[in-house]
C-alpha cells in the first residue's frame, strides 16, 4: 500500500514518530513523501496563509496522484501546547482542492485530529489510523521512541560558543526551499551551527515559562520554543549568535521576532541577533550578503 504525506510534515518531530509507529505495525506501507511532478492547476488557499503552510497544501494535493492512501492530519496540538490554527484547515483544503479539481476521487484520504500530550497518546493515535486503513486491531508491537537522534544527544558535548544556532519551525529550518539555504551556506564557510530542535522541547517550554517577561503563559507551541531556544543560546549556552529564520505572514513569529529583540536590548553580553524572513529574498546573493554582514559582527563582538 502507498501511503503519502506532505514531506514538510515530517519536520514535526511527533509526526516522524506517528510514521515510525505506522511503519512499524504495517511493514507493509510504502511511504512517499514528494510528488513525482507539482500541482500545475492554481490551488485554492487562504491568502494569509504562510509560505510553507501553502506548501504543504500543495504537496498534498500533488501526492494525490501517486498513492492510495493520503495521511493529511488536523494538527491542533503537541506537548499539550497549540500549534498554528491552520494545520487544523490542512485536510479541509486540501479536500477542497480534490473536489474542485476533480482529483483522484478512489484516493482515500485520511484526517486523523492530533492532538498530543504524552507518547501514549500517540501509540493510540497510530492503532486508529490502522484501523481506518487496514479495517482490522493492530497487533501490539511495543514503545518505541522514533524521535532520539545523536543530535541531540552530542548537545550536552558541543562548544557552542564557536556556533551559530538557528531557531524558528522545524519545517524551515530543516528544508533547504524554504529556508533558502542558509544552513547551507553557513556550513559551506565553515561555521557550525545547531538548531533549537535538537534541544527536548520540555526543557526549552521549562525556560520560557521561569521567564517572566510576559504578562500571561504562552500558549503557543512554536512561542515556547522560541523562547525557550533564545534563553537557551544566549544565557544557558550562549553561542556566537543567534540567527531566527521566520516565513512571512506568521503571526508568531511576527510577534516573537520583536518580543526577542526587545529581549535582547535588556540583557548583558548577548550574543548578536538576526531575523531573515526567508520568502521575502529571492536571490541567494541576497541571503549570502545578510549572512556575510552578520558574521562580521560575530567576528567583532568575539575580536572585543
Amino acid at each position: 500500500m502507498k501511503v503519502g504525506m506532505a514531506g514538510e510534515l515530517l519536520f514535526f518531530e511527533w509526526m516522524s514518530e506517528l510514521k515510525g509507529r505506522l511503519s512499524q505495525l504495517a511493514p507493509e506501507i510504502e511511504w512517499i513523501h514528494a510528488p513525482s511532478a507539482g500541482a500545475g492547476q492554481q490551488l485554492l488557499i487562504d491568502a494569509d496563509s504562510c509560505y510553507p503552510f501553502k506548501q504543504m497544501v500543495r504537496s498534498s494535493v500533488s501526492l494525490l496522484s501517486d498513492v492510495d492512501v493520503l495521511l493529511a492530519p488536523r494538527i491542533i496540538a503537541m506537548d499539550g501546547f497549540l500549534v498554528c490554527p491552520n494545520f487544523r484547515a490542512l485536510p479541509d483544503i486540501v479536500l477542497m482542492n480534490r473536489a474542485r479539481l476533480g482529483l483522484n476521487k478512489e484516493t482515500h484520504v485520511f484526517t486523523p485530529v492530533v492532538d498530543i500530550d504524552q507518547g501514549h497518546q500517540l501509540e493510540k493515535l497510530a492503532a486508529g489510523i490502522y484501523r481506518d486503513m487496514f479495517g482490522k486491531d493492530p497487533m501490539s508491537c511495543g514503545e518505541k521512541n522514533f524521535s532520539a537522534d545523536g543530535q541531540s544527544m552530542a548537545m550536552k558535548d558541543r562548544d557552542l560558543s564557536k556556533s551559530i544556532a538557528l531557531i524558528g519551525h522545524p519545517y524551515v529550518l530543516e528544508d533547504s526551499c524554504l529556508n533558502n539555504g542558509v544552513p547551507d551556506i553557513l556550513r559551506l564557510n565553515g561555521i557550525d551551527i545547531v538548531y533549537a530542535q535538537w534541544i527536548d522541547f520540555n526543557e526549552l517550554s521549562n525556560l520560557a515559562a521561569s521567564f517572566d517577561y510576559y504578562a500571561k503563559r504562552l500558549y503557543w507551541r512554536s512561542a515556547r520554543e522560541l523562547l525557550g531556544a533564545f534563553i537557551y543560546f544566549s544565557r544557558i549556552r550562549p553561542a556566537a549568535g543567534i540567527i531566527h529564520l521566520a516565513p512571512f505572514n506568521c503571526g508568531i513569529d511576527a510577534l516573537m521576532r520583536v518580543e526577542l529583540t526587545g529581549l535582547r536590548k535588556r540583557m548583558a553580553d548577548a550574543p548578536p541577533y538576526m531575523v531573515v524572513v526567508c520568502d521575502e529574498h529571492t536571490q541567494r546573493d541576497h541571503v549570502v550578503t545578510r549572512l556575510e554582514a552578520f558574521l562580521d559582527i560575530v567576528n567583532g563582538v568575539k575580536i572585543k
